[in-house]
């Protein structure tokens, strides 16, 4: 239902045998909090990477309708800087851990 109205949802799968309210009682809140950070960072990336790549998309979309070679710099400088931000996050994405729910005291 919440991907439904736009927002970006991931999912956690962990052991046989608990579910969220067991892990917070398990874990305490800073850990569960740190936990659910943890699990969740690697779909955040993947977020942020494909909103990246729409924007990038949509500036190379310009560029073919862009009649000045002031507006075609400029959406160059974009693409650019979009480029390097995208370098980062694949470079984050590749090196991003999978963490096991066994990890878990």
């Amino acid at each position: 239902m919440l991907s439904q109205s736009g927002f970006a949802v991931g999912q956690i799968i962990p052991e046989p045998f608990h579910d969220p309210d067991s892990l917070l009682q398990l874990m305490g809140l800073d850990d569960f909090t740190l936990y659910i950070h943890s699990v969740t960072r690697r779909s955040r990336l993947e977020i942020y990477e494909m909103t990246l790549l729409e924007k990038e998309s949509c500036l190379l979309s310009a560029l073919e309708i862009a009649l000045t070679p002031e507006e075609r710099l400029n959406i160059l400088k974009n693409v650019i800087l979009i480029r390097k931000r995208l370098q980062r996050v694949t470079t984050q994405l590749m090196h991003s851990s999978v963490i096991k729910f066994s990890s878990i005291k």
